[in-house]
């Protein structure tokens, strides 16, 4: 779902809080929230970056904050509206390409 916050995994590790702009059924495209608000306003941005959907999760503060976030948070799913799945992982669904990231 674009706009929705989450935490992303990095490869260390680490929690990145981040805003959503695209998903698949493997991948979820996340922007930081200046590039959220530049790339929806038509504006230059950097282009999100993918992240595998099992390293995303729902964002939740007291769960960031806690020693071991990844165990108390919610695992992201695909067209999940209001904690609520419409769709389960799985599946081989690309993402629609971004007139705005593609190069010629």
């Amino acid at each position: 779902m674009r706009g929705q916050t989450v935490v992303c995994k990095d490869f260390t590790g680490g929690a990145l809080i981040r805003i959503t702009w695209e998903d698949s059924a493997a991948l979820v495209f996340v922007h930081t929230d200046d590039q959220f608000t530049a790339h929806q306003g038509g504006l230059p941005h950097l282009a999100p970056v993918g992240f595998p959907i099992e390293d995303v999760f729902i964002y939740n503060e007291e769960a960031v904050q806690a020693p071991d976030p990844w165990s108390k948070l919610t695992p992201y799913e695909v067209n999940a509206r209001e904690g609520r799945s419409e769709a389960i992982r799985g599946g081989s669904q690309q993402p629609a390409q971004d007139p705005a990231s593609a190069t010629i």
